[in-house]
């Protein structure tokens, strides 16, 4: 079962975390978890393991298209400004070996960073590298100051 997102995108309500696996152990799960039918992985920058969880799909056959992969931006990421934000998303998608980001969150809300990171976002949005984008471990005070600015489709 999917949920539609705002921007029609559908996302699988269930998915295959990846925050506690490393190496091997992060490339097997993944592709067993596709294997066995799962079609969501989430992972983030902060769990150092996006190249291997981008090994696992690889592995698994699954073809891309079939697939929704979530990623995260790290908090220190965006304490570096926009262009090492640019530069981390660049590095995500060459990591995970992917032409695009299914939903690319901002992990934590990092006081003064949101907007700018944001923005970056917004902009691999237009350059069809990142399909959607959102935030994790928002409270609503958060919410409502990234609506205050973000771009609306």
């Amino acid at each position: 079962m999917n949920v539609k997102l705002n921007n029609g995108l559908e996302i699988p309500q269930i998915g295959v975390g990846t925050w506690t696996l490393r190496g091997e152990t992060a490339r097997q799960n993944v592709r067993q978890a596709l294997e066995a039918g799962f079609r969501h992985i989430d992972t983030a920058q902060g769990y150092e393991n996006e190249t291997e969880v981008g090994q696992g799909i690889a592995d698994s056959g699954v073809p891309r298209d079939e697939i929704f992969v979530t990623t995260k931006v790290h908090t220190d990421i965006m304490r570096m400004g926009p262009q090492t934000v640019a530069d981390s998303i660049d590095e995500s998608l060459r990591k995970l070996n992917m032409d695009y980001i299914d939903l690319l969150l901002i992990h934590w809300p990092v006081k003064d960073c949101v907007k700018q990171t944001w923005q970056v976002m917004e902009e691999y949005v237009r350059w069809d590298k990142v399909r959607s984008i959102g935030v994790s471990n928002f409270n609503r005070h958060h919410l409502d100051d990234l609506l205050s600015y973000a771009v609306r489709t």
